[in-house]
């Protein structure tokens, strides 16, 4: 899932705010972007040590869907 802190790319039906919090280990605001996934050589991926909750990732989900079409 790409993530900016640029809002100006984030699509309000397609993108989920991610605030930072004690917990999740983000450092700035940031939007997951559902409209602009898409596939990368798994060299390509890094883990983080930010996170989600349970609650964005449901809606990061159902952003995904909509963005395909389910």
């Amino acid at each position: 899932m790409p993530l900016t802190s640029d809002q100006n790319i984030a699509h309000p039906t397609f993108s989920q705010r991610i605030e930072p919090t004690s917990g999740n280990g983000a450092t700035r605001v940031s939007w997951a972007l559902a409209h602009h996934v898409t596939s990368v050589a798994k060299q390509r991926i890094a883990a983080t040590t930010s996170r989600v909750d349970e609650r964005q990732l449901q809606a990061i989900r159902e952003q995904v869907a909509l963005a395909i079409g389910r």
